[in-house]
C-alpha cells in the first residue's frame, strides 16, 4: 500500500471535537513538524521494534481471521495475544513500555493492516505524545483530541482510536490518486467503458508509444544534431519512465481496488450465507412441524372397514396443501382436504390455522355445515385478502355406506371411482366458493351412498396442472383416465404410481405447485 498516494479522507471523520480548519500556514507547519518527527523516529532504536512489530501485524496474522486481533500488555513487560498460529512478542519491551506511557494496555489490530498503516500510526502518537499525556485543552492538537474522541482519527487509511486504556486500530478503505485518475478517464472517456472497447483500442495507444523512440531518430536523421539527439532522448526516456511508472501504480490501484471489494462481496457473501443457514435451519423445523399436523396413515380410523393412502410433495420446503381425518363417532369420519393459496411458509401456515380450527369442531360437534362455517369465518378474519381456501369437507358413514360432503371451490372435484364402472364420478353436487372471500356463506352438502370395492380419491391442483417442457398440462382427463384404468391396483399403490406417471409426464421439469392425493377404499 502506498499511503502517500492516498487521498487523505481525515477531514471527514465526523468527530463532533469542535476545531477549526487550519490555515495553510499552519498546515505546512504541521506537515514539516511531522517529517522532522518521522526523521528523528527513525534515528531512535524505537523505530526498529515499530518496524518489526508492524511487519510481524502484515506477514504474522492471517488475512481470514474474522475478528480483530487483541495484543495485551501487562505492566511487567508480559505480553499475551488472541491468535494460535502468531508468534510471541515479548521482543519488542521498548516498545510496549512506550506504549504504557500512555497508559495503552490493549491494542485491538484489524487483521487486514499492512506495515506502513502501523508504523504510519505509531509515528503519529510518537509525534502526538506530548499532547496525549498533557490534560489540558488548550496544549491539545486537532489530532490530539479526534484519537481521543469517540469517532477517531483517519489516517493511513485508518481509523485509529485510543479510549479506555486501548488503541484500536482499524482498516479503512480510501480512493487512490491513481484510482480518481481511472475514475475520472471512465467518465470523460465514454467510447471506452467497456472492456471489449479497450482491447480493441489498445494495438492503437500501443503504436504511439511505440513510435515514440523513431520521433528521436527522425529528428537526429533531419538535423545531425548530437545535443538536440541528447535531450530528445532523455525526454523520450522520461516521458517512457513516467509512463512505465503511472501504468504499474495504475494497474497497483486497481488491484487494490477489487481487493477491497472482494473483501467486501465476501463479507455480503458470509452475512448472506448466515442468513440463508439460519433461514434453511426454520424451514426444517416448519417442515417438520407440518409433517405432523398431517394425519399417521398407520393409525387411519375405521381401519378395519377402510383402506387409507396418502402422498404430500410440497413445491417448497412446506406447502399449502393440507389433509385431515377424525373419528366423529364410532361409525362415523370427518375428511377434511384443502389447498391454500400460495406457496412456502405463508401458505403453510394457514394450513395451521386449519388445523386449529378442525379441532376445535371436532370438540364442540358433528354439523358438517357448522365446520364450513367456522372455518370460513377464520380465514376472513385473520387472513390476508390474497389468501384463501379451496377444501373439499365430508363426513363417513360406515354404518350407513354414505359420504356427505361440501366442496368449496376445491379444483379437481373429489372423485367417486366404483369397480366395473369406465367413467369416475365428480362429486359436483354440493359446490360451494371458496373460503375466505366473503364473511357469511350458506353451505349445501350433498350425499352419495357408497359400496364395497369404492374408491374416493382427493387431488390438488398441483397434480392436474403439472406442466412439460411442451408447457402442457397433466389435466383432469389424463388424471379420470388413470383412475379408471388402474383401479384394480392396491390403494398405496394406486396411489404412487399416479406420483410416478405425474413425474413421467413433467419430464423432470421444476415443480409448479403443491401435489398432495388422499385415497380411501371401502373394503
Amino acid at each position: 500500500m502506498v499511503v502517500d498516494n492516498r487521498l487523505n479522507p481525515s477531514s471527514q471523520t465526523g468527530s463532533q471535537v469542535n476545531h477549526e480548519r487550519p490555515s495553510t500556514f499552519t498546515a505546512v507547519v504541521a506537515a514539516a513538524r511531522s517529517r522532522v518527527v518521522t526523521i528523528a523516529l527513525r534515528m531512535s532504536p524505537l523505530w526498529v521494534e515499530i518496524d518489526g512489530f508492524a511487519r510481524w501485524v502484515e506477514d504474522g496474522v492471517p488475512t481470514d481471521r474474522t475478528h480483530p486481533v487483541v495484543v495485551r500488555v501487562e505492566d511487567n513487560d508480559s505480553v499475551a495475544v488472541d491468535c494460535k498460529d502468531c508468534q510471541p512478542l515479548g521482543r519488542w519491551g521498548r516498545l510496549w513500555r512506550f506504549l504504557r506511557g500512555f497508559g495503552i494496555h490493549e491494542l485491538e489490530l484489524d487483521p487486514r493492516l499492512e506495515c506502513n498503516q502501523v508504523s504510519d500510526v505509531l509515528t503519529l502518537i510518537f509525534g502526538e505524545r506530548r499532547r496525549l499525556r498533557s490534560t489540558s485543552q488548550r496544549r491539545s492538537s486537532r489530532r490530539a483530541a479526534q484519537l481521543l474522541s469517540d469517532e477517531g482519527l483517519t489516517v493511513a487509511c485508518t481509523v485509529t482510536r485510543l479510549h479506555d486504556h486501548r488503541l484500536t486500530i482499524s482498516y479503512s478503505y480510501c480512493m487512490t490518486r491513481f484510482s480518481g485518475m481511472v475514475q475520472w478517464f471512465k467518465e470523460h472517456q465514454t467510447d471506452l467503458r467497456d472492456h471489449r472497447a479497450l482491447f480493441r483500442a489498445a494495438p492503437r495507444y500501443a503504436a504511439v508509444v511505440g513510435l515514440a523512440p523513431m520521433a528521436v531518430f527522425s529528428i537526429y536523421a533531419f538535423n545531425g544534431s548530437w545535443s538536440l539527439l541528447l535531450i530528445t532522448s532523455m525526454l523520450g526516456a522520461a516521458v517512457l519512465g513516467g509512463s512505465t511508472y503511472l501504468f504499474f501504480m495504475t494497474v497497483g490501484s486497481l488491484e487494490y481496488d477489487n481487493e477491497e471489494k472482494a473483501h467486501t462481496l465476501q463479507q455480503a457473501y458470509a452475512q448472506v450465507k448466515n442468513y440463508a443457514d439460519r433461514i434453511r435451519s426454520d424451514m426444517d423445523r416448519a417442515r417438520a412441524v407440518q409433517q405432523r399436523l398431517l394425519p399417521d396413515l398407520s393409525a387411519m380410523p375405521l381401519g378395519e372397514k377402510l383402506e387409507w393412502a396418502a402422498s404430500f410433495v410440497p413445491q417448497e420446503d412446506v406447502g399449502g396443501d393440507y389433509f385431515d381425518v377424525a373419528l366423529v363417532s364410532p361409525e362415523r369420519i370427518a375428511v377434511v382436504f384443502a389447498d391454500v393459496s400460495g406457496h412456502g411458509l405463508g401458505a403453510a401456515l394457514v394450513t395451521a390455522m386449519i388445523k386449529t380450527t378442525f379441532e376445535e369442531w371436532l370438540a364442540r360437534g358433528s354439523v358438517l355445515i357448522d365446520f364450513v362455517r367456522l372455518l370460513n369465518q377464520r380465514l376472513y378474519c385473520l387472513t390476508p385478502d390474497q389468501s384463501f381456501a379451496a377444501v373439499a369437507v365430508g363426513i363417513l358413514d360406515a354404518a350407513q355406506n354414505t359420504f356427505t360432503y361440501c366442496n368449496c371451490g376445491h379444483n379437481p372435484y373429489p372423485y367417486l371411482v366404483s369397480v366395473g364402472k369406465d367413467v369416475p364420478r365428480r362429486l359436483d353436487a354440493a359446490q360451494l366458493m371458496i373460503l375466505g372471500v366473503l364473511p357469511d356463506i350458506e353451505p349445501k352438502p350433498a350425499t352419495i351412498r357408497l359400496k364395497s370395492g369404492d374408491t374416493l380419491l382427493f387431488a390438488t391442483d398441483g397434480i392436474t396442472e403439472a406442466e412439460n417442457e411442451l408447457e402442457e398440462e397433466f389435466t383432469t382427463a389424463r388424471l379420470e383416465h388413470y383412475l379408471v384404468d388402474n383401479q384394480r391396483l392396491p390403494l398405496q399403490r394406486y396411489v404412487n404410481k399416479l406420483v410416478e406417471s405425474v413425474d413421467l409426464f413433467t419430464e423432470g421439469c421444476r415443480q409448479g405447485d403443491d401435489r398432495t392425493m388422499l385415497a380411501l377404499r371401502v373394503r
